[in-house]
Parts: structure tokens; C-alpha cells; sequence
């Protein structure tokens, strides 16, 4: 579409105008809870909570935080070539570069990587042929 497209740039003025961004627990607005019900027909019982995150980093670190939370377990294993995110938490989960993690340890501990597992170096046949 390329820099500053009209479109593209008279959409996100409608958006701004329709509705500011709130952090999602401190207060509800009209768009949010319209998103939400239409969401919920998408949901299969008994899904039927929802959160909204700023960011993609962020969304990896509150699944970081349910996930402890659900197990009762401090580890996590990630996949080896993985990218989720430059914070310290989703830094350490990152392996996809190393300069993404330079200079900035010690990172989180209790990290684990493994190869991802790729029907080739599992031993398994390979996809089907057209």
C-alpha cells in the first residue's frame, strides 16, 4: 500500500476517533465488549474468557505466568530457531539470534530448548507427493 496510503491512513483515524486504547482491566468500552460477543460465537464451550494485550512479547510472558500458575512448574521448553519477543522473559525464550540476547543475561532460568521436530529427523516418511 505503501507509505502513508490515504486508506489506510483515513481507517486509522476512524479507529482513533471510535475508540482510544484502555488498558483492558481497568475499563470497558463499547468496541471491546462488540468484539467480545462476536468473538464468543468463534468460542466453543467452555471457552469464554478473554484478554487483550498490548503486545506480542506481552502475551508470551502472560502465558509464561499461566503456565507456572496451571502446573505449579518453574521450567519451559521452546523450540530451537523460535523468536518470542525482547523483553528479559521472552528474551530468554528466544533462540532464534543470538544478538537478540547479547549483553543481557543472565536471562530467565529454567529454559529448556529442543530441536523442532521435523518429520526429516523424526524418522518418519515424509509428506505426500502431489
Amino acid at each position: 500500500l505503501g507509505h502513508a496510503h490515504p486508506e489506510v491512513a483515513a481507517a486509522v483515524s476512524r479507529q482513533a476517533a471510535a475508540a482510544n486504547h484502555i488498558q483492558a482491566n481497568v475499563a470497558w468500552h463499547g468496541p471491546q465488549l462488540d468484539l467480545i460477543e462476536r468473538l464468543l460465537r468463534w468460542c466453543p464451550a467452555p471457552l469464554d474468557r478473554f484478554f487483550f494485550w498490548n503486545s506480542g512479547a506481552e502475551a508470551v510472558e502472560a502465558s509464561l505466568k499461566l503456565a507456572r500458575h496451571a502446573t505449579g512448574k518453574q521450567n519451559v521448553i521452546v523450540m530451537q530457531g523460535g523468536y518470542h519477543g525482547r523483553t528479559i522473559g521472552t528474551m530468554s525464550l528466544t533462540t532464534s539470534r543470538t544478538s537478540y540476547r547479547e549483553g543481557f543475561g543472565p536471562l530467565m532460568p529454567g529454559v529448556f530448548v529442543a530441536p523442532f521436530p521435523y518429520w526429516h529427523t523424526c524418522g518418519l516418511a515424509g509428506p505426500p507427493l502431489p
